[in-house]
This record gives C-alpha cells, structure tokens and sequence, in this order.
C-alpha cells in the first residue's frame, strides 16, 4: 500500500485510501482516475466527514470567483457515487440532504506521517492535539481544542485564498511525545495562527504581483442568452444591443438575431442544410458576415447580408477558416490551403476579393495554424492580427498565440503560456489584451483566458467542466458572448443496422467514449477510447457493455485510434506518451508498451490482414501522406503522393487501401489505393466524415458516415451504383462506428453536442 505523502493527510475508509497531499485515490491499492474537480469534490466532503456540507461551500471551493451551473456540482457526485461503487452495491458513502448539499457517512479514519511518526486522526467534530505528560503524580494532560487553518488547503483554494472551514477531528498520536502541554501548547498555536495568516497574506500578494492584477476583483457574471441548446457561434453587434448566433435543428442551420435586452428574436437567414459559420458584424453593425458552402465550391465562401435579412453578398471564396475584418471595414485576413493542410497561409484581401496578399505561410512540423473554425483576430489598431498556431517543443505539440504584422508579415509569439490545443482568439477593443479560448491538457475541458498584452500575465474567466468556443466582444469591451457547450455521446451496438434493437453500452455526459476512435477485437471485445479518467485513453469492454477495463493510463500524454491486430495478440494506437505523436502498441491486457514509429507526427495506424504490416498517416510531411512499415520493424514506405492522404484502411484481401483523399479539383473525397502504393484507382464522390470508413466483410463495399443531420451509416458498392443506407437514425450525430469480425454487428459512438449563447460581464 502505497504511503502518504510526507506532512500529508491520507484518509481511508472501505477499501479506499485518498492520499490528500499528492491528490491520488487508491481502490485495494490500485490507483483509481479520477477528474481534478471530481477528486476536490471527494477531498472536501471526506475532510468533513459526518457534516453536512452545503452546496454553496462546494462550489466555492471548486469554482472560486467563477459562476457555474450546479450541474457540475452534481455530475462530480454522480461520478463518485459510481467509483465509490454505490450504483453496484449497497454501501453508502454519499448522503444527499435534498437542497441543502451532502455529507460523508463512511467509516473514516486519517492519518498523517511528519518527520517519520504517524498520527492517526479519528473522526470528531473539532481537531485536538493531545500530549502525554511524563510524570510521577499529575494525570495525562487533557485533549485542547486547536483549529489549523492551512494544513487543508487544496492547490484551488491556495491559488484563490479560498477559506477552509474548521477541521473535524481528534489528533491521538500512534508513538506519544512527551511534552509540557500547558507550556508548549499557546505557543504552537499562536504561531500557527501567525504563520497561517502571514503565508495567506504572503500568498495573496505573491499572486497578485505574479498575475499583474489586483488581489480583490469584481465578480464575473455569466447570463445565459439562449435556452434551447441549439445556438452556435455567436457574434455580439459593437453597440452590444444584438447577438447572431448559427441555429442548428436536424440536418439544418439558419442564422438568428437576438435582442438582448427584451429578447426578441428574429431569422436573417433561412435555414439550409450546408450550414453557416463565423458569424461577425461590420464595424458600424450594418452588416452580418458569415462563411457557407455553395454548389461548385469546394471550400467555404465568405458573405455578408444586411443585419435584418436580406439577400446574400458572396466576397471571397476557398476560404479554409474563419475570418477577421479589419478595423476600418475595409480589408478581411482568412486562412487558405494550397493542396495540402499542411500548406496553409494567412492572406488578406479586400472586401470585394481583389488585391489578395499573403502575410504567412505555414511550415511542416514547425508552425502550423488553427483551423476549421478558428479565426485570426486583427487588432484595433489596424497593425497586428493575431492568430492560434501550432509549434512543437521537447514535451510535444503546443498551441500559441502568434502575432503578425500587417504591414511586413514578421511574426513573434505573444508573450502567454501554451496550451494543449486552441480554438478562439478575440483582441480586446482597447487592445490592451485578448481573450483567448483553448485546452490547458489534453482532454481538459476549452476553457477562456484573459491575456493582457503586451506583459502577457493572465487569469481564467471560465472554470468548469463545460467547453467554451466562438466569443466576441462589443466595442466598449463591456459585453463579451460565448459560446457554452456540453457533449453528450454513448456507444451503441447495432445488430444488422435495425436501429431498433440498437443497445446503449455506455453512459454518462462529457465522457466522449468511442469519438478518438472504437473497433471491435477478434475475439468480440470493444476496444475504445474515453477521458473519464481525465486523460485521453484506451479501454475495452465486453460487446455487452459489462467488464470495462482500462488499458492505458499515467502515460503523460494522450492515447487515441486503437486497432487490434488480426491475431488479436497486439494493440496499436496513436500516442503522445513520448512527447511526439507516434504509432505505439501493447500487448492485448495493456500491458508491455513498444513505440513502432519514431518520427514527428504518424497516426491512424492499421495493420494488413497477414498481420505483416502496419499502415499509417504521416502528419508531418507536406503533404500528408500514407506509409507503411514492417509490423516488426523497418524503414517506412511512402504510398501516396502529390495530395493529402489519410486515415488507411486496408481492404479484407489486404490488396486495396480505402483512404481520405484531397485534390484541388475535387476537394476532399474517399479513394482507393493500391497497397503496395501509387496513384488512386477510384475517388468516390463522398467524403467519408471523423470516422473514415469500414470494408464489409466480402470487400464488395464500403461503409461510411454521411455528412448530414441525423448521421447514418451508408453502403457503398465498389462496382458503382448509388449508395444504401444501412442504418436509419432519426437524430445524433455519428462520432465513430466500427463493423464487427462476423459482419453482423455495428459498434457505433452517437450523440449530440448543446450548446447555447452566455454573456459574460464584468471580467475585467
């Protein structure tokens, strides 16, 4: 059993150990995964055991100065309860006491190691330190009441200054010390007092003078704006009187325009099933400018329509991002690719699409952009235009802010930390700062920041378990919308694609089980991937859903696209455990890790039906090619050329590669290759959506996604012919499916992302 930390608490109670200091949970010794929040969550209601503890403490402490729904509150309990193992059993740790909050009723005993002596702490109301006088006549000194303000602080709370209720315990001494009590006592207390106080104090002001911000701010305040959890992409009007927002419903977007004052709502542009994107206001709020797809165009097209509705303006085409008009209204910067996503640029061009100019280019492996729905953001001075870019350290890939000029095209990074991947970057209409929406780790919840520039010190303006996306800001900076959202998915088995008796395997809300990928094993087991235990791993369960198992964990980066070889014996995936992405693989119990590639950026990972070689994407070549590798080892071997090629999935002969395939003439389809390489022998005219496709068991057909609302499986003959739909959902959106060894079963990862418009005020 492992041991506390030094100067640490470690709570047991059941089988379980909660070592506080180094914030780990342990179930009959194995380390249990938990999310941060949710451990918190655990940590607080363990320290008060047998009190009640409201839900106002709990979200103080868990989300200081931040407003969150009490969902969130509820969800860590939920999560508890079912590693607590409440939901298979009938032990009770948790009691809620209905709108009021909860209380720990398990059996708990503490223990704390300092200088080498344990202390067992027993479960009481108040915190005593007992001393034993050695004497020859005066009885054993009396227990005395002492509260310690500070041995409980969370890394949350010691950040925020957040107050730590009194501790409810007995202290009795496993080896006693032989003291004077009566002499020792009021001085270790007041010197504790002095010494939490003063650390507090030292603490606060260490902050403050770290983060350039003063130690007291005004509370942010969160409103929602939308309640149908169907607004997406919003864009506030600079006067701040109206929201656009991007209205999903099926297969459909319109775009509406809210007054926030009284709420009315009107539709500017009617509903269409290509969808609409990066919505934005003309400088003096006449105009609404968006993205959409039209008939002959392979990329977005950038638009604009008068605020009320009216016809569209189309103004530049092949735009591959979202967008930024300068200050004067007179200019537009987008991102471009040029045959391959590896080659994108940033360009700037007038409103009618003339005098375009390229400021940057990308560099494989080296810098690389944020797109697909991200944006640069042009400052309010004209000078500069910010933007999320790609780079890669010895930790692995980041994300930064990258700052360009207008006038040159030089390019610096913005003084800020580096986040794990980013979406959003706004300038503050003053320009003193940016807002910034992104992921701190992999599989954290995209949260905002505020980035003051140039000094680049920061705080968050967001934090919970929810993901935030578009923002925008008004012209006075007073008002900023944001975009809020949850993703809601499970996996399902469905038995000859009769959605009927399809059955739900998993279950949950922010899990994201099967969308980095999900395949069946030889053997009929499911192997997918999850962040419930707060990192992107692997997992397997029975085709029932019964005996879930993680395989990997504490590997220090993220492990997605698992792929069971055809004998069942190996596992392979793609992992950023060694801090660049390569392909890795375990033996089938997780057990005996083995990196196959060693370059920059290899992925998707499939393995030939003889078992004898290992298929993958290589991201870090211009462009993105497919190669191949002896499953034992070797050098690699190009396959594709010229264009964009990924996602390999080889044929049941092992003679045809079915892939993801980009041309300039045709934008992004599914084609087939040959396995030895070379040129396509077909490109399909569908392009196969997240999940790639999936060969039938006979090698006639390919399955795939369709890219309409509700998402469902198609049938695609190699012969030609229209495509048959194999599954008829009537809602969800497909993240990943895979097709059984027998045929006869479809493991599909369903379901829906909720989103709606939140305006933030003062958060400066």
């Amino acid at each position: 059993m492992k041991k506390p930390a030094k100067n640490g608490i470690t709570y047991e109670f059941g089988e379980f150990r909660l070592d506080a200091g180094q914030r780990i949970v342990f179930r009959a010794g194995q380390a249990v995964p938990l999310a941060p929040k949710v451990l918190e969550t655990l940590l607080a209601l363990v320290e008060r055991s047998g009190t009640l503890v409201t839900k106002d403490e709990l979200m103080a402490r868990l989300w200081p100065d931040t407003f969150v729904e009490e969902a969130n509150l509820t969800q860590n309990v939920f999560q508890l309860r079912k590693v607590l193992g409440e939901t298979q059993s009938k032990t009770n740790y948790i009691e809620t006491v209905p709108r009021r909050g909860y209380r720990f009723v398990g059996d708990v005993k503490a223990l704390v190691e300092e200088e080498g002596v344990e202390w067992i702490l027993a479960n009481r109301r108040r915190m005593h330190i007992v001393h034993e006088e050695e004497t020859n006549s005066a009885p054993e000194a009396q227990p005395v009441p002492f509260t310690v303000s500070d041995l409980n602080f969370t890394p949350t709370q010691r950040a925020a200054n957040v107050p730590v209720p009194d501790a409810d315990w007995r202290l009795h001494p496993k080896s006693f010390i032989r003291r004077r009590a009566r002499l020792v006592l009021p001085i270790v207390v007041l010197v504790g007092l002095l010494m939490a106080g003063g650390l507090g104090l030292s603490r606060l002001l260490r902050q403050s003078r770290n983060q350039g911000i003063a130690p007291l701010l005004p509370a942010i305040e969160i409103k929602r704006l939308t309640y149908d959890s169907k607004a997406f992409g919003p864009a506030v009007s600079p006067s701040g009187e109206y929201v656009a927002y991007r209205f999903h419903d099926g297969d459909q977007d319109s775009i509406r325009l809210k007054n926030i004052a009284n709420g009315s709502t009107i539709q500017v542009m009617a509903p269409i099933t290509g969808g609409y994107g990066n919505l934005d206001f003309s400088s003096d709020g006449n105009y609404l400018y968006f993205t959409a797809l039209r008939p002959g165009s392979k990329n977005a097209v950038i638009a604009r329509v008068p605020v009320f509705g009216g016809t569209p303006q189309y103004l530049i085409e092949e735009v591959w991002s979202g967008f930024a008009l300068s200050p004067d209204g007179r200019q537009i910067a987008f991102f471009r690719g040029y045959g391959s996503v590896q080659d994108m640029r940033l360009l700037i061009a007038n409103l009618d699409g003339s005098g375009e100019r390229e400021l940057i280019r990308s560099k494989p492996g080296e810098l690389w952009f944020a797109l697909w729905g991200s944006a640069p953001s042009w400052s309010p001075d004209g000078q500069r235009i910010v933007m999320l870019a790609g780079g890669r350290g010895t930790a692995g890939t980041y994300t930064y802010l990258l700052e360009v000029g207008v006038s040159d095209g030089t390019a610096k990074e913005v003084r800020a930390m580096r986040w794990y991947q980013g979406t959003q970057v706004a300038w503050l209409p003053d320009g003193t700062g940016l807002v910034v929406v992104a992921e701190e780790r992999v599989a954290a919840p995209y949260q905002a920041w505020l980035v003051a520039y140039p000094s680049g010190s920061m705080r968050r303006l967001t934090n919970d378990l929810l993901d935030y996306d578009k923002v925008s800001l008004s012209a006075d900076g007073r008002l900023l919308v944001i975009q809020q959202e949850t993703i809601v998915n499970h996996i399902w088995v469905v038995p000859d694609g009769d959605v009927n008796r399809a059955r739900q395997l998993t279950f949950g809300t922010s899990a994201r089980e099967g969308t980095s990928g999900l395949t069946w094993t030889p053997d009929g087991h499911i192997l997918f991937t999850s962040v419930r235990s707060g990192t992107l791993d692997i997992w397997i369960m029975n085709a029932d859903g019964t005996d879930t198992r993680q395989l990997t964990a504490g590997t220090g980066g993220a492990n997605w696209r698992p792929r069971a070889t055809p004998d069942g014996r190996y596992i392979v995936f793609t992992s950023t455990r060694a801090g660049r992405q390569n392909i890795w693989r375990i033996d089938a119990d997780g057990s005996n890790p083995t990196r196959l590639t060693s370059g920059d950026g290899e992925g998707t990972p499939y393995v030939s039906p003889d078992g004898r070689w290992l298929y993958y994407t290589n991201y870090a070549v211009s462009p993105s090619a497919l190669e191949r590798i002896a499953f034992e080892g070797g050098t690699p071997v190009k396959l594709s050329s010229q264009y964009d090629s990924s996602e390999p999935v080889v044929s049941p002969d092992g003679k045809l590669i079915a892939y993801e395939h980009y041309d300039d003439r045709r934008g992004w389809h599914t084609a087939l290759l040959p396995a030895e390489g070379g040129e396509p022998v077909k490109v399909f005219d569908f392009h196969a959506f997240r999940a790639g496709v999936r060969w039938t068991i006979d090698g006639q057909a390919v399955l795939y996604a369709n890219a309409r609302r509700p998402d469902n499986i198609w049938r695609q003959p190699l012969t030609g012919g229209p495509p048959q739909q194999v599954t008829h959902f009537k809602e969800d959106q497909i993240g990943y499916f895979d097709l059984s060894p027998d045929g006869k079963h479809l493991a599909i990862a369903r379901g829906n992302a909720y989103s709606d418009v939140v305006l933030i005020t003062n958060f400066r």
